[in-house]
C-alpha cells in the first residue's frame, strides 16, 4: 500500500511539474505576443441545435438577403449627463495597461471612467476560471455606486466577453451600450505564435484552472466542446442541454432577454489581429463546423481531410459568415433581434490585437466608437 502510495505521488508531482512549465511557457509566449504592436498602418478604410432547442429558439430563417450597412448605422441616443465609461482589461493584463486609454477618453469626452481589475489582474485573468472572474466582476460593479444608475462597457479582449457575461448574469446596474475590442465572442481556436498541450483543454483539469479553456473551440471535436467547456457554451447558448445553464450560472432565456435589453452592442475587430484565431471571432464569425456528430465514418474521414490542410496552413479551414450562422438565424442570443433594429455594430479597424490600446490606434476607435459614448 505504502510503495502504491508513493508511485501515485510521484507520477501527480510529476504532472504537476509538467503543467507548471506548460503554463509559464504559455504566459511568456502570449505576453510578447500581446506587447507587441504594429506601428504601420493603412488607410482607413456552423452550428447544429439538438431538436430539444428548435423548439424554444425563434427559428425566421428565411431567403432574405442582409443588408449590411446596418451593422454602420444607428439610431442615436443622447445621454444627459453624459453617462460613466467601465473599462475592464484582458487576459495577461491589468487596469495598468488601460491607463493611456483612460487619459485619452479622459481627454476627449466628459464621461467619468472607471478602468477596474479583476482579482490581482494579470495572474487571475489567466489561472482564474472565467466564471470566478465574472462572478468578482459583478461584485466590483456593485461596489460602485455611480453605476447604479447605468454604465457604458468597454471591454478589451477577453474583457469584452467578462463584459458581455456580465450583461447576461448580473446587469443590476445596467450597461446601455456594450462595445467590445477585439473581443473573441464566438471563441477562439488558436492564439498565434503561442504553443500550448491543447489536446487537453477539454479536460475538467484545464477546465478548471485557465479561463482561456472555456472559450477554447474546436470545429473539430464541437460535440466535445459542447459536453466539455466549461463558460462559452452557456454565454453564447450554444449549449442544448438547458437543464446545465444553472450549474453555470446562467439562464438560456435572460441570456437573449438582457442582450436585447441593451441601447447598442458594439463589435469591434481587426483583421490585422495577430493574436485571436479567427480574428473575425471579434464580431461573433467562426470557422465553419466540420460535423456535429465526430464518430460517424463519412465525418472522421472529412476531419482528417481539413486537419491535413489545416496544420499545413496550405488551406485554412472557412469561416461561418455572420448572416448564414445558426446564431443569427435561430435569434440564439438576441442578435438578430439587436440587427432588425439597428442596435448592432460589427466595425472593423487595421490596428493589431495588442494595437487597440495604444495611441496609434485611438484616431480610429474614436471615429467608431465615440458615438455610442455621448
Amino acid at each position: 500500500m505504502q510503495i502504491a502510495i508513493i508511485i501515485f505521488s510521484v507520477f501527480f508531482l510529476r504532472d504537476c511539474i509538467m503543467s507548471a512549465r506548460m503554463l509559464f511557457l504559455f504566459y511568456l509566449m502570449i505576453s510578447i505576443n500581446f506587447a507587441t504592436t504594429n506601428a504601420e498602418y493603412n488607410n482607413y478604410d456552423d452550428l447544429v441545435i439538438s431538436d430539444n432547442l428548435d423548439e424554444k429558439t425563434d427559428d425566421i430563417t428565411d431567403d432574405k438577403t442582409y443588408d449590411k450597412t446596418y451593422l454602420n448605422s444607428f439610431n442615436k441616443i443622447y445621454y444627459s449627463p453624459p453617462l460613466p465609461i467601465v473599462l475592464l482589461h484582458g487576459i495577461t493584463s491589468d487596469t495598468s495597461e488601460l491607463i493611456n486609454v483612460v487619459n485619452w477618453l479622459q481627454q476627449k469626452l466628459p464621461n467619468k471612467v472607471f478602468n477596474i481589475e479583476i482579482g490581482n489582474g494579470k495572474f487571475n485573468s489567466i489561472f482564474k476560471t472565467m466564471d470566478w472572474q465574472l462572478d468578482q466582476l459583478c461584485m466590483t460593479i456593485y461596489n460602485i455606486p455611480e453605476l447604479e444608475n447605468g454604465f457604458h462597457f468597454i471591454g478589451m479582449s477577453q474583457g469584452g466577453l467578462l463584459a458581455r457575461g456580465y450583461v447576461q448574469r448580473c446587469n443590476r446596474f445596467p450597461v446601455r451600450n456594450l462595445i467590445t475590442w477585439v473581443s473573441p465572442q464566438a471563441g477562439v481556436y488558436g492564439f498565434n505564435e503561442v504553443y500550448f498541450d491543447w489536446s487537453k483543454v477539454y479536460s475538467p483539469f484545464y477546465q478548471t484552472i485557465y479561463s482561456f479553456a472555456g472559450y477554447w473551440k474546436d470545429p473539430f471535436q464541437y460535440d466535445v466542446y459542447l459536453a466539455n467547456a466549461t463558460f462559452l457554451p452557456y454565454l453564447n447558448n450554444e449549449s442544448p442541454r438547458l437543464e446545465q445553464y444553472a450549474a453555470h450560472g446562467f439562464d438560456f432565456y435572460k441570456n437573449k432577454e438582457r442582450i436585447e435589453s441593451l441601447d447598442n452592442f458594439v463589435m469591434i475587430w481587426s483583421g490585422n489581429d495577430d493574436v485571436i484565431s479567427p480574428p473575425q471571432s471579434g464580431r461573433f464569425e467562426f470557422y465553419d463546423i466540420v460535423c456535429n456528430k465526430r464518430k460517424t465514418p463519412q465525418c472522421q474521414e472529412k476531419i482528417n481531410e481539413l486537419v491535413e490542410k489545416y496544420f499545413d496552413k496550405a488551406d485554412p479551414l472557412p469561416v461561418q459568415d455572420f448572416f448564414s450562422s445558426q446564431q443569427f438565424s435561430n435569434n440564439l442570443l438576441g442578435l438578430r433581434t439587436l440587427y432588425e433594429t439597428k442596435r448592432l455594430h460589427m466595425l472593423e479597424t487595421n490596428c493589431t490585437h495588442s494595437g487597440h490600446k495604444t495611441p496609434l490606434c485611438f484616431p480610429q476607435l474614436e471615429d467608431l466608437t465615440f458615438q455610442f459614448l455621448i
